[in-house]
């Protein structure tokens, strides 16, 4: 058996609009799916009439349940497992065509290159800095600054104009220096 949190975050990983409760009514594991459109009135009479009459099921209760949680029951099961992903995939494929999948396809596809995009930014950076550690004494500060930006491919950061509290204030006091002096020797 799988943990809860665990195969909640499964399924959100598959659609971020699914979820996962308890359903009391079931005594079984209910993943729904967030209605986006929200819940229709004649779905929400129908639900309610539902579960005022004598041969209500407990399904019924449990659809009214999601409903009041703004969400559609998509199944039940006693077990979590790759069951419920192989029922919620064949479901999709019936219901919505191939979107669902094409959807967690693509932010896959999206992360796995943003990955891509880091990796070679970070290798860039690395063979930047270190060609700039082998050729250090020939290089000025600037140009070092120039070759990192371009290495990483960020504009390098423009010298910052002092803060107002500096201009009023000036130069340190020189009890200042002399205690930063002192606590730099150790003395």
């Amino acid at each position: 058996m799988t943990e809860p949190n665990s195969f909640e975050q499964s399924l959100r990983n598959y659609d971020p609009l699914l979820s996962l409760r308890w359903g009391p009514f079931v005594n079984a594991w209910v993943v729904d799916r967030r209605a986006e459109k929200g819940i229709s009135k004649a779905l929400w009479d129908t639900l309610e009439w539902a579960v005022q009459q004598p041969s209500c099921e407990p399904i019924d209760r449990e659809r009214l349940l999601s409903a009041k949680l703004g969400n559609r029951p998509v199944l039940h099961t006693k077990l979590l497992g790759k069951h419920v992903f192989d029922t919620l995939y064949k479901d999709d494929l019936l219901v919505h065509g191939t979107k669902i999948v094409d959807r967690h396809m693509k932010r896959i596809e999206d992360e796995r290159e943003k990955k891509r995009n880091r990796d070679d930014t970070t290798r860039a950076t690395a063979d930047g800095l270190h060609y700039l550690n082998r050729k250090h004494a020939d290089f000025t500060p600037e140009q070092q600054k120039e070759v990192f930006a371009e290495a990483s491919g960020k504009v390098p950061a423009r010298k910052r104009k002092p803060t107002a509290v500096i201009d009023k204030l000036g130069a340190p006091p020189r009890w200042m220096e002399r205690d930063a002096g002192a606590v730099a020797v150790g003395a």
